[in-house]
């Protein structure tokens, strides 16, 4: 994105917004907390609890692969995600 927009004919405000927006983006990805990732996962299954739920389902809510996620819940809440 950050690319596209220097090499078209951007203002230097356009450019600096791409930018701002880039790196916003990038600190709450990095910064999200296991909180959120757990909270996530819970609200999923709470709303879904009335039909099949896989744990690629969960997986996709969470950010995280099947087997990280797996790691990830039983040392946050000391059970499986399932």
């Amino acid at each position: 994105m950050l690319q596209n927009t220097a090499k078209s004919n951007a203002t230097p405000f356009r450019i600096s917004a791409a930018g701002y927006s880039f790196v916003t983006d990038f600190f709450e990805y990095v910064t999200k907390t296991s909180d959120d990732i757990i909270a996530n996962v819970r609200q999923y299954l709470e709303n879904n609890c009335n039909h099949p739920i896989t744990l690629d389902d969960v997986a996709n809510v969470s950010g995280l692969d099947k087997y990280a996620l797996c790691r990830y819940f039983k040392k946050h809440n000391k059970r499986s995600v399932m």
